[in-house]
C-alpha cells in the first residue's frame, strides 16, 4: 500500500499552495516569557457529556457521557486535503480540532501536530521549557509559526492511544493494572504542581501510550495549563464537564490543585469502574449531581481504592488530599488486598469439593442476585 509521502509525492501538483509562509523555529524557545495567560481552545468530548469549556458557569451543550469518538468541540481548524507546513511536516488526518496526524515528509517519521493561537503556542512551548523534559511529560519537537504569528503548529511525536479509548475497550481495568498507571499519572501531577503548573483540564484523555505495548504513560502535552506559582486562585472556569470540580461551579475563584485533584478521583473511579462517577444527558443536572457530590462506589471495589476514590471526591476542597498524598496512600505503596470480580456480570460459581454425607437434604434454593449494570462506560 501506498504510504503518505508516496501519495505526496504523486497528487504534490495538485496539493493546495502553503497557507501561509512558515517560519520553523529551531529549538523550543526556552526565553519565551512564561505567564499566566492560557488557551481558549475547547475540549473534545462526545455525548452524554457536553463538549463545552465551563466559562462563568455557562457554555454551550450537545449532550451526555462519553463515546467511542470524540465529538469536536470547534470547527475543524486543519485543511480538508492533506496539505504542507513548515516545508517538511504533510498533515494527512485530523485527530479533532486542534491536532493532526501529521508526517515528516524527509525522514517518514509520524508525528501529531497541534494548532493554537500565536500566544498560546509560545506559552505552551513555555510551560515545557519550565518543565524541562520532566519524565511524563511528553516534550514538543518543534514549533512552526505563521508569517502573521497569530497562528502556529507545535509539534509533538506520535503516540499509541489515549488511556480514555484503553479504558473503553477493556471496559475498567483490574486494580493491579490500574495502580500501575494511575501512579504514573499522580506522578506527573505531581510534577507539574512542583513547577507551579496547574494542569486544569485533567482527564484520561489527556495521557497517552508512548510505547506499542502500552507500558509506559505520559501526559500528552501541557495545552490547557496555567503558571501560578504558590498561589494557584484561578477565575477561569475551564475544564470537561465530566471532570469539573464542585467549586468552579459554585465559586468565582478556587484552588487550582485542588480542583486537579478532583479530576483525579473521577479519572481513578472511571478506570476502576468503567464509568463516570456523575453523569447525566442534560447539562444542568450533571451539574447539580456534581454540586451534591454524592456518588456510590461499587462493592467490587477494593477497600482502599475506595477510601482513596472517596478522598479525592470531597466537595469541601480544604480536605481533599494533596497530590503527594496520593502518592503515599496505601492503594499505591501496597499490593491490591482485594480479589474484584472480573466482571460484574460474571457469576461462574468456583468449583469446590463437598464431602458427601448421606442425612444432607435435597439443595435449599438459592436465590439469585440480580445485578442492576449501570451503561458500560457511557461509550468510553
Amino acid at each position: 500500500m501506498m504510504n503518505e509521502v508516496q501519495e505526496y509525492a504523486r497528487h504534490g501538483p495538485r496539493l493546495p499552495p502553503l497557507l501561509a509562509r512558515h517560519k520553523a523555529l529551531p529549538d523550543l524557545c526556552p526565553a519565551v516569557e512564561t505567564n499566566t495567560a492560557h488557551t481558549t481552545q475547547k475540549d473534545e468530548v462526545g455525548p452524554p457529556v457536553p463538549s463545552v469549556v465551563v466559562r462563568g458557569g455557562t457554555g454551550t451543550t450537545t449532550g451526555g457521557a462519553l463515546s467511542p469518538t470524540a465529538t469536536p468541540g470547534a470547527a475543524p481548524t486543519f485543511p480538508a486535503v492533506p496539505t504542507l507546513v513548515g516545508g517538511k511536516y504533510l498533515l494527512t488526518r485530523p485527530v479533532d480540532h486542534s491536532a493532526c496526524h501529521a508526517t515528516h515528509i524527509h525522514t517518514h517519521q509520524s508525528l501529531l501536530v497541534k494548532t493554537l493561537d500565536g500566544r498560546a503556542a509560545h506559552d505552551l512551548v513555555a510551560h515545557h521549557a519550565l518543565m524541562g523534559g520532566c519524565e511524563g511529560v511528553r516534550s514538543p519537537l518543534e514549533m512552526v509559526v505563521s508569517a502573521c504569528r497569530r497562528r502556529a503548529w507545535v509539534v509533538f511525536p506520535a503516540h499509541h492511544g489515549d488511556l480514555h479509548s484503553y479504558v473503553r475497550v477493556r471496559r475498567r481495568l483490574r486494580e493491579v493494572e490500574a495502580q500501575r498507571l494511575f501512579t504514573k499519572v499522580a506522578a506527573t501531577v505531581a510534577a507539574c504542581h512542583d513547577a507551579g503548573l496547574v494542569l486544569r483540564d485533567l482527564k484520561l484523555r489527556k495521557f497517552v501510550f508512548t510505547d506499542p505495548d502500552r507500558q509506559q504513560l505520559e501526559l500528552e502535552s501541557l495545552e490547557d495549563s496555567v503558571l501560578v506559582g504558590d498561589e494557584d486562585w484561578l477565575q477561569d472556569k475551564h475544564g470537561c464537564p465530566a471532570y469539573v470540580a464542585p467549586e468552579i461551579l459554585t465559586s468565582s475563584s478556587y484552588s487550582g490543585r485542588a480542583a486537579d485533584m478532583w479530576g483525579l478521583g473521577v479519572m481513578l473511579y472511571t478506570m476502576l469502574v468503567g464509568r463516570y462517577p456523575f453523569h447525566d444527558s442534560d447539562t444542568s443536572s450533571l451539574f447539580a449531581k456534581i454540586r451534591c457530590g454524592e456518588f456510590k462506589v461499587p462493592e467490587w471495589v477494593s477497600s482502599r481504592a475506595r477510601h482513596l476514590i472517596t478522598a479525592l471526591l470531597q466537595r469541601d476542597p480544604a480536605r481533599r488530599l494533596a497530590v503527594q498524598d496520593v502518592l503515599s496512600h496505601p492503594w499505591l505503596t501496597r499490593p491490591p488486598r482485594d480479589h474484584p470480580l472480573r466482571d460484574p456480570t460474571d457469576h461462574t460459581v468456583p468449583t469446590m469439593f463437598v464431602q458427601p454425607s448421606s442425612h444432607l437434604s435435597q439443595s435449599p434454593k438459592t436465590t439469585a442476585t440480580t445485578s442492576t449494570h449501570s451503561p458500560s462506560l457511557f461509550g468510553l
